[in-house]
């Protein structure tokens, strides 16, 4: 269960204090068409004291579990570079792991712990802070098709004056293994 039908269940057993755990449990499949056992009902009611007082997080509301972060203040550090780099490098997964390790050694210089930055880590950090692969789209939209046309003619008129051997594939993928990824992870 979500935190918002957590609280909607809260608000309901609330409103309705005679409901027994089964109705609770009939009231959730009826309307979030949602099984859950009553154990699960018991230890949401036990804590509703908190799911009825907090307002739930623009965002934060379809979030299932809350297992804090072992290093919160690393965590927030990556987070805060990656925000403010997503717009001008391509961020990839190995890229976040290695500022992970970085700032862990600066943030936490006594820690003798050899935390792994796992792929595992990888996945719920990025899933903890929305962020999502994402494809760039560069400007070969903005290409002038007409003046190509002019353009391939004369390319073609010099091309000839080679012999084929000496006359290569321009995309080739050799000449672009630099070339910098279109896709990069960011928040939107």
């Amino acid at each position: 269960m979500s935190d918002q039908i957590r609280k909607e269940l809260c608000e309901y057993k609330r409103d309705n204090p005679t409901s027994t755990q089964k109705d609770l449990q009939r009231w959730l499949e009826g309307k979030f068409q949602l099984k859950v056992s009553q154990g699960t009902i018991s230890n949401t009611l036990k804590r509703s004291d908190d799911y009825l007082s907090a307002e739930t997080e623009k965002g934060r509301a379809e979030i299932k579990r809350h297992k804090p972060t072992k290093y919160p203040d690393m965590e927030k550090v990556v987070y805060e570079w990656f925000l403010q780099h997503q717009k001008r490098v391509n961020i990839t997964g190995e890229l976040i792991l290695q500022k992970a390790r970085d700032t862990m050694k600066l943030v936490y210089p006594h820690d003798d712990s050899n935390f792994n930055f796992s792929i595992g880590w990888l996945r719920k950090f990025k899933h903890r802070h929305g962020i999502k692969s994402f494809h760039h789209f560069g400007e070969s939209g903005f290409v002038d098709v007409q003046d190509m046309e002019q353009r391939l003619v004369s390319i073609r008129e010099k091309i000839d004056q080679f012999p084929m051997k000496d006359v290569s594939n321009m995309d080739e993928t050799e000449l672009f293994y630099r070339l910098q990824a279109d896709h990069s992870l960011a928040t939107k």
